[in-house]
């Protein structure tokens, strides 16, 4: 994922920052959603979800 990330940098489609760290991050959101979204799965708690990782990635990248 940080790979990812530094390709999005290099490219100019994100802003400077530390991709480790941030991909650090991400993965953990991911993680954190997948073990809420496997137990609760209504459209409202998956939509936040992808709401919830939008605004993250918004703000980091």
């Amino acid at each position: 994922m940080a790979g990812i990330i530094e390709d999005g940098i290099s490219a100019g489609a994100f802003r400077e920052g530390k991709a480790q760290h941030v991909a650090r991050q991400l993965s953990a959101m991911l993680n954190g959603y997948a073990d809420l979204l496997i137990v609760v799965q209504q459209t409202e708690a998956r939509e936040q979800a992808i709401n919830d990782l939008r605004a993250f990635i918004k703000l980091a990248l």
